[in-house]
């Protein structure tokens, strides 16, 4: 009786594992920029989807100093509009108490602009949720740009 019972528990087990299995399809991601420092870091990423870019851009969430908490937000851009938005971020350097919203994929974007730098929430439903901040040669290091 104990080896049936052994035996069974022992197929039913194998049955278990065969819910995990390989992923069929997985998208590569081409680093467009990223920045780093010590307590922080932003990348900018993209993959093709059919005909389109479809960008994500990801960083560590500076409200928590202790926890690692990442904030992202994705998009599709033509190059037009991603020269826009690398426009609209150096903008915002010299827009000390200045405000500029913007719709982006499936969230908005929120930007502060502060002393030679500006910060960056993003929100979705209306409520921000993460937020990090950029200066000069982070925009330029994130797009991959000298200006």
């Amino acid at each position: 009786m104990k080896k049936i019972l052994y035996t069974l528990v022992l197929l039913f087990s194998f049955s278990a594992f065969a819910q995990i299995g390989a992923a069929k399809d997985s998208q590569e991601y081409i680093t467009v920029g990223k920045v780093t420092n010590p307590y922080k870091w932003i990348t900018l990423e993209y993959t093709i989807s059919g005909e389109d870019k479809l960008y994500v851009l990801s960083f560590r969430n500076q409200e928590y100093t202790e926890i690692e908490d990442i904030g992202s937000i994705a998009f599709t851009a033509t190059d037009e509009e991603l020269d826009y938005l690398y426009t609209t971020f150096h903008s915002m350097l010299k827009a000390r108490g200045e405000s500029k919203n913007l719709e982006i994929g499936n969230g908005k974007m929120v930007l502060n602009g502060i002393y030679n730098s500006f910060e960056l929430y993003v929100s979705r439903d209306g409520v921000p949720t993460k937020h990090t901040w950029l200066n000069k040669g982070q925009i330029n290091k994130l797009f991959a740009r000298k200006k």
